[in-house]
């Protein structure tokens, strides 16, 4: 038996894998691309399923990792498992969506995650449960970074939000960060670690000198000189934020339909 199983490679997927294994877990995984279980054995040296069966069968608690409208057809295949508990992760669902027919003795667990887990920075929001392996469940993912409990999927859907789709838009401004550093002169790998670097220090320093944004950002220039006027600037046209507020919205729209 293997403690823990992965269904589906996707990106959380993926980083689930690798975050398991940077806490000392060796997950049984299956993907149905035969490409994607080669790449996860090459890159995390773990142990690869013949099936999803295998997973399920062999398993103790079983991340499954596949598409939304994936999950009833799936289940509704793979009835027989001797797994405690299958996690989904998947957003825009409840467990309400499960045929009754799905609701048999194996414990269906609710969490969303991030791809972060992959270096131990991960933030996942979990239903709370009574499935006895729900403790097992919340210790993986203190291991892999910090974990909110919720009580409803109402809450679990609003809470995993930012954290779930947050990492697209910071890696956006890394790209364009370090695109402008390369425009600058930099050569493209000094661009990368130097633009990485002030990303994770600037957070770093506001979270550990326990100072507002705006009182760091202050700090950055000269008060009065360029940097303030620039930033000031940039705040009073509010394009990031603007922006940023559309895309949560776009996504909030596609999960409600």
């Amino acid at each position: 038996m293997h403690n823990w199983g992965i269904i589906g490679l996707g990106n959380i997927g993926s980083a689930l894998v690798g975050g398991l294994i940077s806490v000392g877990e060796c997950p049984y995984i299956y993907d149905k691309n035969f490409h994607k279980i080669v790449e996860a054995e090459r890159r995390f040296h773990c142990d690869a399923a013949p099936s999803a069966i295998d997973v399920l069968a062999s398993c103790s608690v079983v991340f499954l990792c596949i598409r939304t409208s994936q999950i009833n057809g799936f289940l509704s295949q793979h009835s027989d498992t001797n797994a405690r508990a299958i996690v989904l992760f998947q957003s825009g669902f409840s467990l309400s969506n499960l045929p009754s027919s799905d609701k048999r003795k194996t414990g269906f667990l609710r969490a969303i995650t991030n791809i972060n887990v992959v270096s131990g920075d991960g933030y996942t929001v979990l239903l709370r449960s009574a499935n006895p392996a729900y403790p097992q469940v919340r210790e993986v993912f203190l291991a892999m970074g910090e974990v909110l409990e919720v009580d409803t999927e109402e809450k679990l859907e609003l809470y995993s939000l930012p954290p779930g789709c947050g990492p697209a838009p910071v890696l956006a401004f890394y790209e364009s960060l370090k695109a402008e550093a390369v425009r600058m002169g930099l050569e493209e790998e000094l661009a990368g670690d130097v633009s990485a670097n002030v990303i994770i220090g600037s957070i770093k320093a506001m979270r550990t000198r326990q100072l507002e944004t705006k009182e760091l950002a202050a700090r950055v220039g000269t008060k009065g000189g360029v940097v303030e006027q620039a930033i000031q600037e940039m705040q009073e046209r509010q394009g990031f934020s603007r922006e940023l507020s559309q895309y949560f919205n776009r996504i909030r729209r596609a999960q409600s339909s």
